[in-house]
């Protein structure tokens, strides 16, 4: 079991590395085959922290601090509420609705509508909604890309930003499961797994994206974003009829 998850954390580790996005749901989904649901959400989250600081580490440079900061307060606070109400928090199943409609609007506004480039003091909210749904759905980069797909970010600010988001969002989710009882020392050789295969796919990743071409780059991270609008849709709307 250990080797699967090292080669599933390795691989999704160099997707997240080159896109910014997408290797943390695919590793959650698989993970959610192969173990019992109650330990996936924290082992996800350890394994996403780890992977997250070492992409951060190596391109801190081109981290936008401004942004990083506001949304670390916001985080702070969304994870405290979401700790305080994670039994019974009852309105989750809006969000993925509203925020599958945005990212369609992102990706095929026309010209002359506003783009979604909020100011830097809004990822403040931005930090909040993250902070608040990240112990109920486990992978939350999707959601962070929509408001970092930027005309005045090139892809290495969209990836490196995104992981020092994502490196304070799973720490605090990692400290909030702690409180909460969950036992990270029952479960050493998985966690070793996984972060060992982190730490390895995220370094080859980092190298792979200076080859990836700028425009590539933005086309893959729209479709990603496009599809994993659509699956929401189509999973909510069928929950509906």
């Amino acid at each position: 079991m250990e080797w699967i998850l090292f080669a599933l954390s390795f691989l999704t580790a160099i997707i997240s590395a080159t896109l910014g996005m997408a290797g943390g749901t695919i590793l959650l989904t698989f993970m959610l085959l192969l173990l019992p649901a109650p330990t996936v959400i924290p082992l996800h989250a350890i394994n996403q922290f780890v992977s997250n600081a070492r992409r951060a580490w190596l391109l801190q440079k081109q981290i936008i601090a401004s942004f990083f900061l506001y949304f670390a307060l916001g985080s702070l606070l969304g994870n405290i509420l979401s700790y305080y109400l994670m039994k019974s928090f009852g309105l989750a199943h809006w969000i993925p609705l509203v925020i599958a409609l945005l990212i369609l609007y992102s990706v095929f506004k026309p010209k002359k509508m506003p783009a979604l480039q909020i100011p830097a003091w809004a990822y403040l909210l931005v930090g909040f909604l993250i902070g608040l749904i990240g112990l109920f759905i486990g992978a939350v980069g999707l959601i962070l890309g929509l408001f970092l797909m930027r005309d005045d970010l090139d892809k290495k600010q969209i990836i490196a930003t995104m992981a020092a988001m994502q490196t304070l969002n799973h720490l605090l989710k990692v400290i909030s499961f702690i409180v909460l009882g969950f036992a990270f020392e029952q479960h050493l050789w998985a966690i070793l797994a996984l972060t060992a295969g982190s730490l390895l796919g995220t370094g080859l990743g980092v190298r792979l994206l200076d080859y990836l071409p700028e425009k590539i780059f933005r086309t893959i991270f729209r479709t990603i974003l496009v599809v994993a609008a659509l699956k929401i849709l189509l999973e909510k709307g069928m929950a509906y009829f």
